[in-house]
């Protein structure tokens, strides 16, 4: 167990497997992880898309960025904000890694020491 409300670390999960299934190719992989390591427990949500715009990563998780093209479906710009928000309400950490050959957001929470 981590120290955190599992529910709204389900709701950050769930919020960035929708996020890449939205901003990726419908046949383009999203794979979900979690592993253990020092003390805390690391989800990882990674997908094999085109990866997000490096001029917009500084303010990815700020609300109302997007990086939905002019004239696509429709996008609020505060699905990574919100996880952002959950996360660091839990006592977690976020972080993300984009490139050409997909992004990877990881969600770090300390582990229950009494579990």
């Amino acid at each position: 167990m981590f120290i955190g409300d599992e529910d709204r670390v389900a709701q950050a999960l769930l919020n960035l497997v929708v996020n890449a299934r939205t901003h990726t190719p419908v046949t383009t992989p999203v794979r979900v992880g979690a592993q253990s390591a020092d003390g805390h427990i690391v989800f990882d949500v990674t997908d094999q898309g085109p990866g997000i715009d490096p001029a917009l990563l500084p303010t990815v998780f700020e609300p109302f960025t997007t990086t939905r093209a002019e004239g696509a479906a429709r996008a609020s710009g505060l699905g990574l904000t919100v996880v952002k928000a959950v996360t660091e309400a839990q006592g977690g950490r976020v972080d993300l890694v984009s490139g050409s050959g997909g992004t990877t957001v990881w969600l770090s929470f300390v582990l229950d020491p009494q579990s």
